[in-house]
């Protein structure tokens, strides 16, 4: 029994994907704006008889709220709350959590064109028995489709990293020198083409991740990452995030989870390079081109 909870737990902690392109969005929107207004039509939880439209038109109605109500849900969260879901911090529980709120945000919609349906004046009892009934209505698909999406997710992501797991290359006998110069001219970085790990954007700076005598050592200097990217040859460097490059030679290993693909990167074995939907293709291509030369 303490297995299973601690299994069901963990679930509930793993990364959750977020594709939330607006397309997605109003896409998602229709397709439950559709159930809301099928689920309604046939079995009526609500009655007709004080509606003032025909049956039809009730549930189109609340298939319209809910529609409206996701893509505005889903418009404020994004550019006023700025809630960050890209990464491995957003996960199914709170996922949940959000949805719950929209739910929520639709049994105030779905109250307030009660009021007008029945002409009846605002109650607590009545709003409370409207969030009642949206919840019941909808908390059991909310659940079983997010675990679905999260484990197709897993099941795409860890396809898709077992074709990209990198063969072992021989080690570059010709390393070459590169001086990473910055924004200010008087600023540099020199290493070797075998020292280079991984380059991560950090606001106005850059990091640059070098393997020194077996020692992890970490620069920084004033530059943009695209600016890095122009000034080290590009076979050693492969853009796999907005916020990384990474030096493929030094990938051993790729994971899948449900937010997409993890890189371990030699010398860095305790933490992960993430590699956004964006760039998988060039990440395909660069390994592929490895093991072909290996």
């Amino acid at each position: 029994m303490g297995n299973r909870i601690s299994n069901i737990v963990a679930r509930f902690n793993q990364p959750f994907p977020e594709k939330k392109s607006f397309k997605h969005v109003v896409n998602s929107a229709f397709w439950v704006g559709l159930f809301i207004t099928a689920f309604l039509y046939f079995f009526r939880p609500y009655g007709f008889q004080n509606a003032r439209f025909s049956i039809v038109g009730y549930t189109i109605i609340f298939g319209l709220i809910t529609f409206v109500t996701i893509i505005l849900f889903e418009w404020v969260v994004t550019n006023w709350v700025g809630l960050s879901r890209d990464n491995d911090n957003w996960t199914l529980w709170k996922w949940l959590v959000l949805t719950l709120v929209l739910i929520f945000c639709i049994s105030i919609g779905n109250y307030l064109f009660m009021l007008y349906l029945e002409n009846t004046s605002f109650s607590f009892n009545g709003l409370f028995q409207m969030i009642i009934s949206t919840f019941v209505l909808g908390l059991f698909p909310t659940v079983i489709s997010g675990l679905l999406i999260q484990i197709n997710a897993i099941k795409k992501n860890e396809k898709q990293a077992l074709k990209l797991q990198p063969q072992k290359v021989a080690a570059n006998q010709s390393a070459n020198t590169i001086k990473l110069l910055g924004q200010n001219t008087d600023q540099f970085i020199e290493f070797t083409s075998d020292q280079l790990l991984f380059v991560e954007a950090q606001s106005n700076y850059v990091s640059v991740a070098l393997i020194e005598d077996e020692a992890l050592r970490k620069e920084s200097i004033r530059n943009t990452i695209q600016n890095v990217h122009n000034q080290i040859p590009s076979n050693l460097l492969v853009r796999c995030h907005r916020s990384y490059l990474v030096n493929p030679m030094k990938i051993i290993s790729v994971r899948g989870n449900a937010q997409g693909l993890r890189l371990t990167i030699d010398g860095l074995l305790n933490d992960e390079i993430p590699v956004s939907r964006s760039y998988m293709k060039s990440i395909n291509e660069k390994l592929s081109a490895l093991k072909q030369d290996s």
